[in-house]
């Protein structure tokens, strides 16, 4: 995302644990950011949520549908 200096992994582990439900002030003292940076990111993912569900879906569907079909190709 343009302008993000925090490594992708570390906003995708601080997402990752507000889903779980975990409070703000928690991820951020479990991450060692600042509470504001973390609603900062919420915020900044929050209008991205089709194009990330796509984004996964994509990775995660398509490759097994095609290892299903190579599956089928040799055995058929």
């Amino acid at each position: 995302m343009q302008g993000l200096k925090t490594p992708i992994s570390q906003v995708v582990a601080a997402l990752r644990l507000r889903g779980e439900g975990l409070g703000l002030r928690a991820t951020a003292r479990i991450l060692g950011t600042h509470k504001k940076t973390i609603a900062e990111w919420e915020g900044r993912f929050a209008g991205m949520k089709s194009p990330l569900m796509l984004y996964g879906l994509c990775h995660t569907f398509i490759p097994l549908t095609f290892e299903g079909d190579e599956l089928y190709t040799v055995v058929g």
